[in-house]
């Protein structure tokens, strides 16, 4: 019975850290995406400013400090954020992974 139970335990385990590195690289996956999506729709409108009207060094500026405002953001919310629950899911106690299991 003792070998039963570990060897059912071991298969869970293997099963939930499969599970967890799906989970990293889909979000990863996501977030390079829209990332990527991120500075093309930048481009494209800083572009679009750029041609039609004349161009301040306020809106430079502006438009410097919201394109790395919000790639910040992107990049903590995408990259940092899916690294941080997949550290803290390897605590089967914690109940991350079961979270996302059942969203």
């Amino acid at each position: 019975m003792n070998s039963k139970y570990s060897e059912l335990k071991n298969n869970l385990r293997s099963i939930l850290s499969r599970f967890r590195w799906e989970l990293l690289f889909s979000d990863l996956l996501k977030g390079a995406v829209f990332l990527a999506a991120y500075v093309l729709l930048y481009l494209f409108v800083y572009y679009c400013f750029i041609s039609f009207f004349p161009v301040t060094v306020f809106f430079k500026s502006v438009s410097f400090f919201l394109f790395f405002g919000g790639g910040f953001f992107l990049l903590v919310f995408f990259v940092f954020r899916p690294l941080y629950l997949f550290i803290v899911s390897f605590n089967l106690r914690n109940k991350t992974l079961l979270r996302r299991l059942l969203q």
